[in-house]
């Protein structure tokens, strides 16, 4: 860490977290992570710190993949860290809201989730992550963690962003340029999502299916496992549960606004 270093605090997932990074990539994080880093707190009240190097990623510590772009390498890595020391039940979810709650899309990267996410915050759903679903294990509220999101040149296009600005790999896209962001409350439904060719579907789903689907994608479950797994078991008795197919994630989310009210 060069002398030149900046210090960044502020409260995520429930923790408080300080992030020392260079000054010019500090700038940016501020700049490009500031719905995530938007309630900046005393760096002396953090419990640790994330040192960050010129290319965004913990110093002295191999990083399982590096991005071209060091922001991105810091949002991953910020990610990471808040997510293993968060005191909530951690998710692998998009999540977003509706007029009546909060919506949960478990997913698994790779597989079309942030499309979606964006996509629905198009169509007028409130956004709060597509990452974390960030529950606490006893009164099931979830916590915002509106991050910047990653969308390829594909997903412009999908999303009818401009061209001009579509990237050749991929690029962080904040949520001020989708839509709104929403605010934490409690998870009314999952929605779980299937990519298939052919028409748009959506049909309810056992509420069991809800339960697996939310643990199998958890973080840190193992963290406090009998709370975690009473946790899942609450949301599963309280949420709806549905299946949805779809094509392309912008007819999926027209599909789903019109179910939900949105717009």
């Amino acid at each position: 860490m060069t002398a030149s270093a900046d210090i960044i605090a502020a409260r995520l997932l429930g923790i408080p977290v300080a992030i020392a990074a260079p000054a010019q990539l500090a700038r940016r994080l501020r700049a490009e992570l500031r719905d995530l880093l938007r309630a900046e707190i005393d760096p002396s009240s953090a419990q640790d710190l994330i040192r960050l190097g010129d290319d965004g990623t913990v110093e002295d510590t191999p990083a399982a993949s590096i991005a071209t772009d060091p922001v991105q390498n810091a949002l991953a890595e910020i990610t990471r860290h808040a997510v293993l020391r968060s005191p909530l039940l951690c998710i692998h979810a998009g999540v977003v809201a509706a007029p009546h709650g909060l919506v949960a899309i478990p997913g698994t990267s790779g597989h079309g989730k942030t499309t979606l996410v964006a996509a629905l915050v198009r169509a007028g759903f409130g956004y709060l992550s597509d990452e974390v679903l960030a529950v606490d294990r006893t009164s099931l509220a979830v916590a915002v963690f509106p991050r910047p999101l990653a969308l390829d040149r594909g997903s412009w296009k999908v999303l009818d962003l401009d061209p001009a600005q579509a990237p050749e790999l991929e690029r962080l896209v904040a949520p001020a340029q989708l839509g709104t962001l929403g605010v934490g409350g409690l998870l009314t439904d999952v929605v779980l999502s299937t990519r298939r060719a052919g028409e748009v579907t959506l049909a309810p789903a056992d509420r069991s299916a809800a339960m697996t689907a939310l643990l199998s994608h958890a973080f840190n479950h193992y963290v406090d496992g009998p709370s975690s797994f009473a946790a899942a078991v609450s949301l599963a008795r309280t949420v709806r549960s549905w299946r949805a197919e779809y094509e392309e994630a912008t007819e999926l989310a027209a599909q789903l606004a019109s179910h939900f009210g949105v717009g």
